[in-house]
């Protein structure tokens, strides 16, 4: 089956959109891990994380689904407002299950 080329924009525009909102939070770096211990770089670990917690009810509020390319559409027309910051998968889920990063020991 091929792919169409509405799905080829698609995904393009959105790995475009995911470049620009990582690498704005990341001050303009190329898009890694935020968290101290982590050296992760490859975009498709990284994630947009809701500093405070906060992620399910702001995603809820907002009907931003599950986040995504629907979050990073929001951030960016909200003009990038802080709270937000990128880690890796591994370090996004440590933050739910363990005080500290287990990569540096930090609280996160």
């Amino acid at each position: 089956m091929a792919t169409s080329p509405y799905t080829i924009a698609a995904r393009t525009y959105n790995a475009r959109l995911r470049l620009e909102v990582f690498t704005h939070y990341c001050g303009g770096a190329t898009p890694h891990c935020q968290c101290s211990g982590c050296k992760t770089s490859f975009i498709e670990f990284l994630q947009l994380d809701h500093m405070d917690g906060d992620g399910a009810a702001h995603r809820k509020a907002n009907n931003l689904g599950t986040g995504g390319a629907r979050l990073w559409r929001w951030v960016k027309a909200h003009a990038y407002p802080a709270g937000f910051q990128v880690l890796c998968r591994n370090c996004n889920g440590a933050k739910f299950t363990r005080p500290a990063c287990p990569l540096n020991g930090q609280p996160h």
